[in-house]
């Protein structure tokens, strides 16, 4: 079976309110993707979304890493995280924060928010970081 790796920077992490969409996978540690990308908190729901922005400096946003089995990224996550329509899962590289002793760079897929957004309607999470209950 092939294993893909995938950053969760939202309701999927661990502790948050759709993690158990994450089924038969393994936690790998918390991760970092750092690069011209915003975070928003969606204005019609409690759940971040991560954008690429051309016209941003480097910022992180902070998550987890986790090893998800190709059937279940492909036939449960995909429609879950409604690509194509609203997101896109690209791959990115990402920091691994723990677990080792020199620093590691990964490559795994990221669910990119991806219809226009309108900013002004918007809550930019300036720190990159998502938890659910709480500010941003």
């Amino acid at each position: 079976m092939k294993w893909h790796e995938l950053f969760v920077y939202g309701t999927l992490k661990k502790n948050e309110k759709y993690h158990s969409e994450m089924g038969p996978s393994t936690f790998l540690g918390h991760a970092l993707l750092s690069g011209p990308y915003e975070m928003y908190l969606h204005p019609e729901g409690q759940y971040p979304l991560v954008i690429h922005s051309k016209n941003s400096g480097i910022s992180s946003i902070y998550g987890d890493l986790w090893r998800v089995q190709e059937p279940w990224l492909f036939k449960r996550l995909d429609p879950f995280e409604n690509v194509p329509v609203e997101y896109k899962r690209e791959r990115v590289l990402i920091h691994k924060l723990e677990g080792h002793e020199t620093d590691v760079d990964i490559e795994a897929f990221i669910y990119l928010y991806q219809p226009p957004i309108d900013k002004k309607r918007m809550t930019r999470i300036l720190s990159g970081r998502f938890s659910e209950p709480g500010p941003v």
